[in-house]
């Protein structure tokens, strides 16, 4: 059994799940490191619609997931932080 960490899709034509990564760092617990210390709210794009929604640290499940039978594909476990500034 494994711990996941995922965010509900919020458009309303979708009912997929984002899954989060979980944190790299091995020695701290993932609910330490699930979300930005600053507790904003931050942009995620579903990849089976292609929409992406705003979600706050509230909005993150979390459950055990038995992943013995699933197929082993890579999974995309990548988020990337883009910051736009004004000048």
């Amino acid at each position: 059994m494994k711990k996941l960490y995922w965010l509900k899709c919020k458009y309303r034509n979708c009912f997929d799940s984002i899954v989060l990564p979980l944190p790299i760092h091995r020695e701290t617990l993932p609910s330490q490191l699930l979300w930005p210390m600053d507790g904003q709210p931050r942009n995620f794009l579903c990849l089976a619609c292609n929409h992406a929604y705003e979600y706050t640290l509230q909005e993150v499940q979390s459950g055990l997931s038995d992943t013995r039978g699933q197929v082993r594909e890579k999974p995309d476990d990548t988020i990337f932080r883009i910051e736009a500034r004004m000048r």
